[in-house]
């Protein structure tokens, strides 16, 4: 049959269209081929360096129990993730976001030496983070330990969650103007390091720096307030707990020569501004990066403020010198915190809910859900507490070596303290306010039980099972009196003491 050019035409363009066609729907379905391949091989990655992970954590566990907060594990899982997934980076992480991803994105630190003393403290700070669900990472910054204090430290931490750890520094605390040591040169110094040298590096948006003798009661947040603050901790807009600090560090005459730098942002404080952005402690809470500019700055100032006004609060002042200096004002916040029973600028409203029959029995349910919105953060035990015959202060010689083995446990007072309206130290009956008796009664339950708890949770972990058994029936009553005085039961009951 006679085809013109246009029919020929027609017929190539129509065999093209119909190739075009076939080659698209192959090229598709090879697509989907290799997608599917990639994404099956990337789960068979990912779930086999899970597993490997589980079986070098998991089936090392000597003893697991996970209402328990010291458990042991001989393998560091921190240290396995970091060299599977590690990329060489130290300090802080470069991918941190300047406001928070969720409110457990806070890395806990607390500053400490290698003493037995701080030990102890330690050890219940951790076991009550735990003990208040607490989810963060918390890591002991320990300065200046001994080869030997190391080698115990390390066997410790094994006992420990996998997201509680220690760093350890070089001692800072000499002071090169005198040779004599001060050793909350620690804390600054320190942190610095450890924001520096942190490996692996540090991911959490927001730093929280703690005390050793704090008590968790219910999570920190990184948040400007407790948990009905919807407002962040970001970049550029730290927090810190209100403390009793003088704002005339502000018109300081020296603090020129302790910022050295003429334009300091320092030197333009006024002493209202001080007052209402910058008299500050732990636990502070700021963004990464600002923690990490404001350490720097803290270093550099700590010394010079101690020079001109030498106290156990010069590296107090020092941080807000450094705080001031880069334009970072505080939020103050009242509430995260107890510590003082006569202070009106903490947290204590929130333990004026609790009944007073109640004060000492709340510490008994675990210390989340409603009975923690009762509660601040931290209780701070840096005070004395005294509560009829019941004291505790944290220079007890009795509390050195209370985790190891053989030590007593603390005898706790009896549920009905809060009712009670006397102390007695050296012998002396002083009355009591129902707010002061109130306050002394809570600080003195929350720490002689949580401690209690920990050191049963510590030795059921570390102890052979025979001495944690026999352990369970040694008590050690915490008083100001002596044994004579203590034997007069029925004085003390008269005066309602007991």
């Amino acid at each position: 049959e006679n085809e013109s050019p246009f029919d020929r035409i027609e017929s190539m363009n129509a065999d093209s269209k119909h190739k075009g066609v076939r080659e698209k729907k192959t090229s598709k379905i090879f697509l989907s081929i290799a997608a599917t391949i990639i994404i099956f091989l990337s789960l068979y990655i990912h779930f086999k360096l899970r597993r490997n992970l589980s079986e070098l954590s998991i089936d090392n566990v000597q003893s697991v129990n996970i209402e328990r907060s010291f458990i042991y594990f001989k393998t560091d899982q921190r240290k396995i993730e970091n060299e599977v997934f590690g990329n060489g980076e130290k300090g802080i992480s470069s991918k941190i976001p300047s406001t928070p991803r969720n409110l457990d994105d806070i890395h806990v630190l607390f500053s400490t030496d290698c003493s037995e003393y701080q030990n102890w403290q330690s050890l219940l700070l951790f076991y009550s983070a735990g003990k208040a669900n607490h989810k963060g990472p918390i890591t002991r910054l320990a300065s200046g330990c001994t080869d030997d204090e190391v080698a115990a430290l390390q066997k410790i931490v094994q006992l420990l969650p996998p997201h509680h750890s220690v760093h350890f520094t070089p001692d800072f605390s000499i002071d090169k103007n005198t040779g004599k040591r001060y050793p909350y040169y620690n804390k600054p110094r320190a942190l610095k390091h450890f924001l520096s040298e942190s490996m692996p590096p540090v991911e959490e948006t927001v730093i929280a720096l703690l005390d050793p003798d704090m008590i968790f009661m219910r999570p920190l947040r990184p948040l400007m307030g407790l948990e009905d603050s919807f407002e962040f901790v970001k970049e550029g807009f730290p927090a810190g707990q209100r403390y009793g600090l003088n704002q005339g560090w502000a018109k300081w005459d020296d603090l020129p020569d302790i910022v050295k730098n003429p334009s300091s942002p320092a030197l333009n404080i006024s002493i209202n501004d001080s007052y209402e952005h910058y008299l500050v402690g732990p636990p502070y809470l700021a963004h990464t990066r600002d923690m990490k500019n404001i350490a720097e700055k803290w270093v550099e100032f700590v010394e010079d403020a101690y020079k001109g006004h030498p106290s156990i609060l010069s590296e107090m002042y020092a941080f807000c010198i450094a705080a001031a200096h880069l334009r970072l004002p505080h939020k103050v916040l009242n509430e995260i915190m107890i510590s003082d029973s006569i202070s009106e600028k903490e947290g204590w409203d929130l333990i004026k809910k609790i009944d007073d029959k109640d004060i000492c029995d709340v510490i008994d349910t675990p210390l989340i859900g409603p009975v923690s919105n009762s509660l601040p953060v931290v209780m701070h035990y840096c005070q004395r507490y005294a509560i009829g015959i019941y004291f505790f202060g944290k220079r007890r010689k009795e509390l050195q070596n209370i985790f190891s083995c053989d030590s007593p446990y603390l005898e706790e007072p009896p549920s009905h303290v809060g009712e009670l309206r006397v102390k007695v130290l050296s012998g002396k009956v002083e009355d009591l306010s129902a707010t002061k008796a109130q306050r002394n009664s809570f600080a003195t339950c929350l720490i002689l039980k949580m401690l209690n708890l920990a050191l049963r949770d510590f030795r059921r972990a570390s102890c052979p099972g025979e001495a944690y058994e026999k352990g369970l029936e040694n008590y050690l009553k915490l008083t100001d009196m002596n044994e004579n005085e203590l034997a007069d039961v029925e004085k003390w009951k008269r005066l309602n003491a007991i």
